[in-house]
């Protein structure tokens, strides 16, 4: 998050796609809803506006793997 930080402006909004850690153990890094809160917290100049579960299309998930979309806030 800190590179992430450097070049997302202050008021800015920033949107991760990522593997999420439910359902099928496939994908190269699994994220879960805790490790995306404990990374981007107030004290580190974010602030998460939504996460929601999302599927990402893959060449190996017949309907998508399951995801998490974040919108992160970069405070002011």
């Amino acid at each position: 998050m800190a590179s992430l930080a450097s070049v997302t402006e202050h008021g800015g909004t920033l949107y991760l796609l990522c593997f999420s850690d439910v359902g099928p153990r496939i994908g190269p890094h699994l994220v879960g809803e805790s490790d995306l809160r404990a990374a981007c917290t107030a004290g580190q100049g974010w602030e998460i506006a939504a996460i929601v579960a999302d599927r990402l299309q893959t060449r190996f998930h017949d309907d998508g793997a399951p995801a998490r979309f974040a919108t992160v806030k970069r405070r002011p």
